[in-house]
């Protein structure tokens, strides 16, 4: 009798447990809309860059708009979602073409930017 109590607690637990994590939010892009602060080092001079990103809605998706401090500005193409549930998009400066990850956790997004021989680690925070 007892093994069978283990046994069904066991299993109680298990069930428990996979419902919890179905019931997790999916993050869709919509839930990455609105502007974004964001200090990062300039990977050429490796002064601080304070900057803004505006994650706007485009049709059924969804853009970024990297502006810097000092002017500059550059846009991503539409987002996209991977198998690992993290949005990317490309995007080109200086005629190279870089891949940027977001990663929504609360009001701070994660960001990594891809330049192929090195990656920006950026973390981006909600203007409320």
């Amino acid at each position: 009798m007892k093994i069978k109590e283990r046994v069904l607690s066991i299993l109680v637990c298990v069930f428990m447990s996979v419902n919890l994590f179905a019931q997790q939010k999916e993050i869709v892009v919509t839930d990455l809309l609105g502007n974004w602060e964001y200090v990062m080092a300039d990977p050429v001079s490796m002064a601080e860059v304070k900057g803004l990103c505006e994650i706007s809605q485009q049709g059924d998706g969804a853009v970024a708009s990297f502006k810097m401090g000092d002017g500059r500005e550059m846009k991503t193409s539409e987002l996209s979602k991977n198998s690992q549930g993290l949005f990317y998009a490309s995007m080109e400066a200086e005629g190279f073409e870089l891949y940027v990850y977001f990663e929504l956790e609360g009001d701070v997004i994660h960001c990594a930017i891809d330049a192929g021989v090195m990656e920006i680690p950026l973390e981006m925070k909600k203007v409320k």
